[in-house]
């Protein structure tokens, strides 16, 4: 048995030489060791299909068997989850269906029918990743039990709203996905702010109970910052410093999907109406600046009556009565590339034990290479750059036949997996055919370039050794994408035939 060496730092997150190293390399019963002496151990299996995984191999050094965590469910070690997805990673799959819960649980410990209703409603989705946000929450997702998905991260933040006859409860946003399914974890963060819950939370090491954690995915290729916040309670300026606080950081290239109790009770449409309004699905609130847009709900999710009156409170200190749709959930979608985003609040068969009902919210991601395929079916002979040279010089692409590609570069077209049919039809068409196969070149090339020059950027330059190892694997990664997008860009091209 052999030992395959990884850097450290790269558990939990292996680039693809390393994901190219283990699968290659590895053999039943290997060990797969990151870092040196008392570096993390893992053991190689392989199932019938030669699918290569990870689990987890007893260390007997006196030090890891002191400090190690003896937890030994599937959850104990997510960042052995993260490695597992990361190696059974499906090539050629399509948009991702996600789906995002909300539930504020008045530091409640959810009674069973409820987490059979949250696995069910989950299980019949068959969604590929599971966004579970929970405010004033005992961690209901720890008790989620679902077959077939991995809890690949659980970012929260101890809170005491209530002082300690509630105890210690969480901000939190655990993700949960299909084994397969492209996606990882690159970052954990959270933003606290306010003061603590009465008596001893202070002493606690609780010091501000509003805010929110942050946690930067990316699915399908999409950077995608998904941030679970329970906002302030009272003041609208409030609210919107902590919506800064946790915007902070964000690319121009990222999208951002936020969820959870954003405190935005109802708006009367003048002072001293009776006409009340929701300011979220009106894009009246500090989020739209950043770009969120939220749908609207079918219900309100929260509503606090007088007991003696009957009607709807408006506690002191706050602008606005009790009463609205405070738990919703919003993207940004500057990239095109998030779409079907559906919200409703969730009511139907569901036995609510907390002040807040919870709230629903599907949408898709699609697929890098999808993406790449449709920019490229929709470009025009002023976009041609003929970048691959398959055209010989001077031809003019709006009137391209199959003759003008020289010989060397007909065999790159990929016609031969077509049926004859359909190769008469891309001749046919082939002033389209050849704009879009030249954009695909040019959309690769560049993503290659881009991703090259970060390379040179990092710290990798300081090692030579490394940097070769992770040009290969770039170009590797690469070669095998430009194979995926050009076969599927013929396959769709004459899907209409």
């Amino acid at each position: 048995m052999s030992t395959i060496q990884i850097n450290s730092q790269h558990r939990g997150s292996l680039d693809f030489a390393d994901i190219q190293n283990i699968k290659t390399n590895a053999k039943e019963g290997d060990t797969v060791k990151f870092g040196s002496v008392f570096g993390k151990e893992y053991s190689v299996t392989k199932n019938s299909d030669g699918e290569v995984s990870l689990k987890q191999k007893e260390n007997r050094s006196f030090f890891n068997r002191f400090f190690s965590n003896t937890d030994s469910s599937k959850n104990s070690d997510l960042k052995l989850n993260l490695m597992n997805q990361q190696l059974h990673k499906k090539e050629n799959s399509g948009n991702v269906k996600v789906l995002t819960l909300t539930y504020n649980q008045a530091n409640q410990k959810m009674p069973e029918e409820t987490k059979n209703y949250f696995q069910n409603l989950i299980q019949k989705g068959d969604y590929d990743v599971v966004l579970f946000a929970e405010q004033e929450s005992k961690l209901l997702a720890n008790d989620l039990e679902l077959d077939g998905m991995n809890l690949l991260s659980q970012n929260k933040m101890k809170v005491m709203t209530k002082g300690l006859g509630e105890g210690v409860s969480y901000t939190s946003m655990s993700v949960f996905a299909k084994d397969g399914v492209d996606i990882n974890v690159k970052k954990e963060s959270e933003y606290r702010h306010g003061i603590g819950g009465r008596n001893m939370a202070f002493f606690m090491g609780i010091t501000g109970n509003k805010g929110g954690v942050k946690t930067a995915l990316e699915i399908n290729g999409q950077a995608l910052n998904v941030i679970s916040a329970h906002l302030d309670s009272n003041k609208e300026v409030k609210r919107e410093f902590e919506g800064n606080k946790l915007m902070e950081g964000i690319k121009p290239n990222e999208e951002v999907l936020i969820t959870g109790d954003l405190n935005e009770r109802e708006k009367r449409v003048a002072e001293g109406s009776d006409v009340l309004y929701d300011p979220i699905a009106h894009d009246d609130t500090h989020l739209a600046k950043h770009g969120f847009k939220f749908k609207p709900l079918d219900s309100h999710t929260y509503m606090q009556l007088d007991k003696h009156t009957g009607n709807i409170k408006q506690k002191e200190g706050r602008d606005r009565p009790d009463f609205g749709e405070l738990d919703n959930t919003g993207l940004t979608n500057k990239t095109g590339n998030l779409q079907n985003h559906e919200t409703s609040v969730i009511t139907d068969g569901f036995v609510n034990v907390s002040d807040h009902k919870p709230v629903q919210s599907m949408f898709e991601v699609r697929s890098f290479s999808q993406k790449l395929i449709e920019n490229a079916m929709t470009q025009n002979a002023g976009d041609f750059k003929n970048d691959a040279a398959y055209l010989k010089p001077g031809t003019d692409p709006a009137n391209a036949t199959f003759d003008d590609v020289t010989s060397a570069n007909q065999a790159r077209l990929g016609l031969e997996s077509l049926s004859p049919n359909e190769q008469e039809f891309v001749k046919e068409n082939f002033s389209s055919f050849i704009i879009g196969k030249d954009a695909l070149f040019s959309q690769l090339t560049s993503g290659f370039m881009e991703e090259m020059g970060q390379l040179h950027a990092s710290d990798l330059v300081k090692n030579p050794a490394q940097l070769q190892t992770q040009q290969i694997a770039l170009s590797e990664k690469y070669e095998l994408l430009s194979d995926k997008v050009n076969a599927e860009f013929n396959k769709q091209f004459v899907a209409n035939l």
